[in-house]
């Protein structure tokens, strides 16, 4: 990975928030936000819900910007609105890209909901978000972060810690690296 290159932030609710400032401990940080008011908020008062954002942080609403200038990409959104965001950066992502998601939650076939109350679910109706990156995009570096982390102890700057799982070494080292700080723990492993 290109050390110069800055780190992407996908969504600007208050975990997106906690990741791109501890992304900008020691890295520049783009972050995408779907509201031009959101971006400009965070790119001139530097504050967004009454979270400081740190200057190396620069918000943009265009994900074609985002994926042209960074390598490595933590989409951190609500899973009802993960595959369709995935959807939108797919033409902008490439098999260069590292994607680590920081999105809890599954996946549901949306078809699901059109058969009544009690729907017959099998395992191919539900998808894991790392699942979703590769069935909507050509990106093969999939990881993801799980707790045990809340953002509002990462905003206070509590110590804490997460995991960084992936298929890949490089993806793992490659997220311990980018996250890892005096307060904050990356751990790694290949159970995703």
């Amino acid at each position: 990975m290109n050390g110069d290159r800055p780190i992407g932030v996908i969504g600007s609710g208050s975990f997106g928030l906690a990741i791109a400032n501890l992304l900008a401990i020691n890295h520049d940080v783009r972050l995408y936000t779907r509201h031009k008011v959101k971006s400009e908020a965070i790119n001139n008062d530097r504050q967004l819900n009454h979270i400081r954002i740190k200057e190396k942080v620069r918000a943009t609403d265009s994900l074609q910007d985002l994926c042209e200038q960074c390598q490595l990409i933590f989409p951190i959104i609500p899973a009802q609105y993960f595959r369709q965001t995935i959807r939108k950066a797919r033409n902008y992502l490439r098999p260069l890209h590292m994607v680590i998601h920081g999105t809890k939650g599954l996946d549901i076939d949306e078809d699901l909901e059109s058969h009544g109350d009690f729907p017959s679910i099998r395992k191919k109706h539900i998808s894991r978000m790392s699942e979703v990156i590769k069935q909507e995009s050509n990106v093969l570096r999939v990881g993801c972060l799980s707790g045990p982390n809340l953002s509002r102890e990462i905003h206070e700057g509590q110590p804490t810690a997460t995991v960084v799982a992936s298929d890949y070494d490089e993806v793992i080292s490659v997220g311990q690296s980018a996250l890892n700080s005096e307060k904050f723990f990356v751990f790694g492993s290949h159970d995703l």
